[in-house]
């Protein structure tokens, strides 16, 4: 089994290096599939069945990166990567084929750091701002 705080580290370089290159106005689809070709030339040099599982996991790194700049700043994308990891370890034994998984993985990571978010402004007292149903009418 991969190290988690390697997968880790992958992970979060990769999301990191994506939504850094989508805040300097780069379209999502090219920073994460210059990211994504980028660590997996980097890992297919390597003689190590792990190559393959860390160019995995920087691809669903630089996924999760490709998140709206504005939604999340570099602390919460980092929670957001290293949530992304211990989904990814965790579901490594039962996935045969990795196409979907990333995404999902990335999305829920997605999801729970968004609700972090909101239960840490709710227990600071942050009032929400939702749409009253009158503005549906």
């Amino acid at each position: 089994m991969v190290n988690w705080l390697l997968i880790a580290l992958i992970s979060w370089l990769s999301s990191q290096s994506s939504h850094y290159l989508i805040t300097r106005s780069w379209s999502v689809v090219r920073a994460t599939s210059l990211v994504s070709l980028i660590f997996i030339c980097l890992f297919y040099f390597l003689p190590f069945e792990v190559a393959r599982i860390l160019s995995i996991a920087a691809f669903g790194g630089s996924l999760l990166g490709g998140t709206e700049p504005g939604k999340f700043t570099f602390k919460q994308m980092t929670v957001a990567s290293f949530l992304y990891s211990l989904l990814f370890v965790s579901l490594i034994p039962w996935m045969k084929d990795f196409g979907g998984a990333l995404g999902f993985t990335a999305f829920i990571s997605c999801i729970l750091t968004h609700y972090l978010k909101l239960f840490k402004q709710k227990s600071k007292g942050i009032k929400m701002k939702w749409v009253s149903k009158d503005h549906w009418s």
